[in-house]
């Protein structure tokens, strides 16, 4: 068993699969009357859930589950800096907004 410098055993930081899986297609699960913006769902979403169902994660993806796990486990999480709601890189869509009710 290896110690750290401090004498402490290193913490087990990883995530089971299933639950990574899981989380990374809460981010794109949205209701049936939801209607998101068409290019959005064209550039975003169908291109995300292609990556989830063939096994694989995007850098995108993968931030997403990162936060997505620390907030299961009871961790808060916070975005901040440019335009952190809607993204400045395509990949960091945290809010979707429904296109007939806003």
């Amino acid at each position: 068993m290896q110690f750290s410098q401090w004498g402490e055993e290193p913490a087990h930081t990883g995530v089971d699969t299933a639950k990574l899986v899981n989380i990374a297609k809460s981010t794109v699960d949205l209701p049936e009357d939801f209607k998101v913006h068409p290019r959005l769902k064209k550039m975003f979403i169908d291109p995300r859930v292609k990556t989830i169902d063939s096994g694989k994660f995007d850098w995108g993806t993968a931030e997403a589950c990162a936060f997505g796990s620390l907030a299961t486990e009871g961790y808060n999480v916070r975005l901040v800096g440019e335009d952190s709601e809607r993204g400045t890189f395509s990949q960091r869509h945290a809010v979707f907004t429904d296109q007939e009710t806003t």
